[in-house]
């Protein structure tokens, strides 16, 4: 990973605003980049549970559709 560049003695605007769009871009989607690796197969959706009663399976469940939901957010 590369550093942040010195800060500027003065507001530059222009190199602000790079520096941001830089940020940005780094970042972007970077969870559903991740996501794109894993394929859940044979998953049905489930986006809450119980955490006091919930059972692998269905913790499964939750963690497929997550997958799924950030391979689909570009």
């Amino acid at each position: 990973m590369s550093r942040l560049p010195e800060a500027p003695g003065e507001y530059d605007p222009g190199a602000f605003n790079q520096l941001i769009a830089d940020l940005e871009r780094s970042a972007s989607n970077s969870a559903g980049t991740a996501a794109r690796n894993f394929t859940p197969t044979n998953s049905t959706k489930r986006r809450s549970f119980d955490s006091s009663t919930v059972t692998l399976a269905e913790l499964a469940q939750v963690v497929a559709t997550l997958i799924d939901d950030l391979s689909d957010s570009e």
